[in-house]
């Protein structure tokens, strides 16, 4: 073996190891994320010292205005709302989409079956044959998640769905202020 052989053969020995790493480094998904915490200072510049109020129930706040008219205005106007009709169809789209998402998490099988009865034609010797054939089958897999792509691809879909429910409240919030302000 000449001294460039043993070159070459020493270069793969050593490649093989890197590009290996290399590769299943690819394959690890991302770390997990942490909220920011963000450090508000206890008192401000020039703020007195005050008593924490209870925050004010504002999911339904023109109720809070007793006018039954406006009340009703608002009703109909949330139940005949297109916008709000698509925020909750892509409400329950995003909920399908994360129960199939955490589906992948889980083992799946399968189950078949079959049964037949036949019948032959006549044969030369004037009998026919009738036979029955059954079959069964069943089938289990489960897909390891080693390198986490299916957690991933559940907290993705869990997101989507927060956001979902957060575009509702948002339409919802534009509509209601809407009809209060054109309220006269």
């Amino acid at each position: 073996m000449t001294g460039l052989e043993r070159g070459s053969v020493a270069a793969r020995r050593l490649l093989a190891p890197m590009l290996t790493a290399v590769l299943l480094a690819g394959c690890v998904v991302g770390p997990d994320y942490q909220t920011p915490i963000m450090a508000m200072p206890a008192n401000w510049s020039g703020q007195k010292p005050t008593k924490p109020a209870q925050p004010a129930r504002l999911s339904k706040w023109w109720q809070r205005l007793r006018d039954p008219e406006l009340n009703t205005l608002v009703e109909e106007a949330v139940a005949g709302n297109l916008d709000v009709a698509t925020a909750k169809a892509k409400i329950r789209e995003a909920r399908a989409s994360y129960r199939q998402s955490a589906g992948t998490l889980l083992p799946s099988a399968d189950g078949s079956g079959s049964a037949s009865r036949n019948k032959s034609a006549e044969t030369t010797s004037g009998s026919d044959a009738t036979y029955s054939e059954y079959q069964a089958g069943f089938d289990a897999s489960w897909e390891l998640d080693l390198f986490g792509a299916n957690r991933r691809g559940v907290e993705a879909a869990r997101y989507g769905l927060n956001a979902s429910q957060e575009e509702l409240r948002s339409t919802l919030l534009t509509l209601v202020g809407d009809v209060a302000s054109y309220y006269t």
